[in-house]
This record gives structure tokens, sequence and C-alpha cells, in this order.
């Protein structure tokens, strides 16, 4: 079943033609001003300088040559040369009962449908959930409906974690390949992927606090709660405490303390993850859980003082003034 535009540009085209011009004018678009008429064709304009005519002379001539159109309550040239039209109800009626009629409600098949793969994600169980996750997943079944309807091969995911399962068998997996695996998780997650030992954990010291129940406010409250994970299999514990600096226990027993680096804080989104990418390049570069650490604190810190993630720059200053060689 043909669009509703397209069977009104097919009379538009011959009425074109039987007027003596090129078909192809008679095109029809959706009017800008639908309080003047729902359809319109501009054709006569752009035909205008090929037949050496002015535009209404051409618009007039191709709605003679349209004549009585049962689908067009009404029809009309107008200045400079545009064609408005209305179509009738009995004509839109009988077009929406074949629409009815269809198994397929007049949609045609895509002529390039192909196989499609649309993974539109799945809500982060190891964080509080409400109801701005069911958006990814909307929009992506919408989607997958869409395509399917249009004679794609879809294939649809959305991916649901339990609670570390998956970064459990990757783990497993991994154990004794060498590879350092460091996780950013919290509650259950991250208790249940400890006995893996992964190289590097980081709860932030409220996250640290839930998980057995206390209260951390200092540096020092965090040491033996850390500690508490490191026996559980966690190689090094790096806690983050925003505005109050961080700490690290590395798996060689040292404990790491640090205020935060001054500034004003303007975005603090992505500060956590910048102070891991930060933690794991600083040790990839030196070996030195020190120096790791100073680079992560520094990442952290820049990222929460800039309205977006931090430069290098802004990360080696910030180091430079807390790092001591």
């Amino acid at each position: 079943m043909k669009f509703l535009i397209d069977l009104i540009s097919e009379q538009l085209s011959g009425a074109f033609e039987k007027a003596g011009f090129d078909a192809a004018y008679g095109r029809a678009t959706l009017s800008n001003r639908p309080d003047l008429c729902e359809y319109q064709c501009n054709g006569a304009l752009a035909a205008a300088k090929k037949y050496h005519k002015a535009p209404i002379q051409i618009a007039n001539a191709v709605l003679e040559a349209l004549g009585e159109n049962e689908m067009f309550a009404s029809a009309e040239a107008v200045m400079p040369g545009f064609l408005n039209l209305k179509i009738s109800d009995e004509y839109l009626a009988a077009y929406l009962r074949g629409m009815d009629a269809d198994a397929h409600y007049g949609v045609q098949n895509d002529p390039d449908a192909c196989t499609i793969v649309l993974d539109y994600g799945g809500p982060n169980v190891a964080k509080p959930l409400h109801v701005g996750h069911l958006r990814s997943a909307i929009i992506g079944e919408s989607l997958k409906r869409i395509y399917r309807f249009f004679g794609n091969h879809v294939i649809g995911d959305i991916h649901l974690g339990d609670w570390g399962l998956q970064m459990g068998l990757i783990m497993a997996q991994l154990q004794d390949k060498g590879i350092d695996i460091v996780v950013d998780a919290t509650g259950d997650l991250l208790m249940k992927v400890l006995p893996y030992h992964p190289f590097l954990v980081k709860p932030n010291n409220h996250e640290l606090g839930e998980l057995f129940g206390v209260e951390l406010k200092t540096r020092e409250e965090v040491v033996p709660y850390a500690r508490k994970l490191q026996e559980q299999g966690a190689r090094n514990v790096l806690v983050s405490m925003a505005g109050e600096g961080a700490v690290l226990l590395d798996e060689k027993g040292t404990e790491h303390m640090s205020e935060a680096p001054k500034g004003k804080v303007v975005n603090a989104v992505g500060a956590g993850d910048s102070m891991v990418a930060g933690f794991v390049a600083g040790y990839q570069e030196s070996g030195d859980y020190e120096y790791a650490f100073h680079m992560g604190l520094s990442a952290g810190r820049a990222s929460a003082f800039s309205e977006n993630l931090a430069t290098a720059e802004e990360v080696k200053n910030l180091f430079n003034t807390i790092h001591k060689k």
C-alpha cells in the first residue's frame, strides 16, 4: 500500500504532464502552513525558469489539468505559484479503511531489509534503581519492534546483571592468566568478586561503611574496614573520600593517606572513574603504589574541578602539588 503523500504526487505528476510540463515537478510535500492547507506543491516555481512562464501561470494550468478530482476537497493556485491541497474526508476515510483491512496496516517492507543487532542496555543492578532506568529499555524495545515490522531480522539484547555472576565468571577464567582486574562496584556485587582476588577495588567511604553497617568520616576510620576487604581477597583497596582525600591499602601492607588537593568543585560526575583511571595509569607507568595513589587522587580531583573530564595537563599540575619525588 502506497503512502498517501506518494498517491498525491502521482496525481500531481499526471496533471503537470497533461498540462505540458515535466512530471517530475509534481511532487507533494506536507504544508508548512496547516492553517491554509494540508499538502502543497511548489513545482510551478521550480518549472518557471525552464518554461519561461510565470509560476502562477504554470500553477493555474496544472490546476486546470487536475480537474475535478475525488482525492481533493479543495485545490487552489495561489501567488506566487503554490498549489494548496486539502484531502477530501471521503478519500481519507477510504484510505484508512484500506489500511485497516491490510494485515500489515499498509506498511511496505523495507526493500533493503537486513539483520540488525540492537543492544539497548540495562540498568546497573549494582546501583540503586529508579524509574529513569526504564527509558533506554522502552526506547530500545520500540526500535526493535519498528525495525522488525518493516521486515528486518532484529536481534535485541538488554543485558540484565545479577550481582556479579558475569563478572565472577570472567574473573575465574582469567585468574591464572596473569591479568589484573579492577572492580569499581558496591554492595553485594563487590563482596561476591573478592574471592577472585581483584587487583584493585575502589569503594568510597560511604559505600565501604554500608558494607559493614558503620559510618566512616575520617581517613583513620577507613583503614580497618578497607583491611577487611583485603582479608576477603582484594589485593589493593583504594577508598575515595571526596574533599577528605583518599586512602590506599596496597598488597605489600603499606597504608597510604592523603588530603584532597585544594580547588573549587565544578562537576563531580566521573570523578570516581577518573580516580580509577589515574591509579591504573600511574601504576602502569611506575610500578609504584604511592605514585599510582597520588596519580589517582589527582585525576579524580582534577575532573571534579573541571566542567568535563580532566585533561592530562590538569592532572599533572595537581599531581605535582602532592607527590614528592
